[in-house]
């Protein structure tokens, strides 16, 4: 119920569903975590979103830890976050969403800092890390998505599309309406990373579209994977339609 009303778009509603789902089970950490991405989307609030998932990580799920130090990042720690990557002992983690290898999780947090040498050698070794990855598994969408955005960290242009795109050819939200907008969302990060504001706009208006839960006007706008974006002309229009 809670994440059903999480996708409606009704948020409050969903945390209280959610935290009387802790209240019955504490250690549920499917309901601790979708808390967590549900504040996100309602508040933009990072930092709380990085609270309410912090004693999930602490029990040593890997994949709970990622995603803790994915709100870390998104609240612009990103020397903490860059900590944290450096103690995760595997190199690539994948949920049913996206698929994230540790480097270009650094790539991105370098980014952050303005450490622009270290940013592309990070996505350099992420690039190599995935192309193994999306020879081993051709038809994994979440691969090329991931592909496409250490590309565009790269500057290789042509291929960073051509992932991306082929990531949500792959799984098209027309097929599958709640993992399809994922890939859209990250088509437009890779369109970001690129200077493409108009398609990143585009891309974006999808995934709002989809109304798939995956993204809202806070979270957009408290996004600094999306801060090149917020000066362009499409980018007030698209908020103001979807606020």
């Amino acid at each position: 119920m809670g994440t059903t009303l999480m996708q409606l778009g009704r948020h409050e509603e969903a945390d209280r569903q959610l935290t009387r789902t802790l209240e019955m089970a504490p250690d549920s950490v499917g309901a601790g975590t979708w808390r967590a991405w549900n504040w996100w989307l309602w508040k933009g609030d990072a930092r709380r979103a990085a609270e309410l998932v912090e004693p999930f990580a602490d029990l040593g799920i890997e994949s709970i830890r990622v995603l803790h130090t994915f709100y870390v990042f998104l609240d612009r720690r990103f020397e903490e976050s860059l900590e944290t990557l450096a103690s995760m002992p595997e190199d690539f983690y994948s949920n049913q969403f996206y698929a994230i290898p540790t480097d270009l999780n650094r790539a991105y947090a370098f980014k952050g800092l303005g450490r622009q040498d270290e940013a592309r050698a990070a996505a350099e070794e992420a690039a190599t890390a995935i192309e193994a990855q999306v020879l081993a598994n051709p038809g994994d969408p979440r691969m090329h998505a991931a592909l496409g955005q250490a590309y565009a960290m790269l500057g290789r242009e042509e291929e960073a599309i051509r992932e991306a795109k082929r990531a949500v050819k792959l799984q098209p939200i027309s097929a599958d309406a709640l993992e399809g907008p994922a890939k859209v969302l990250e088509l437009a990060v890779t369109q970001t990373l690129l200077g493409n504001d108009r398609e990143a706009c585009e891309a974006l208006d999808d995934v709002f579209a989809s109304r798939s839960g995956l993204l809202s006007v806070p979270s957009l706008e408290a996004d600094p994977r999306f801060d090149a974006l917020r000066q362009a002309s499409c980018y007030e229009a698209l908020v103001e339609t979807f606020r």
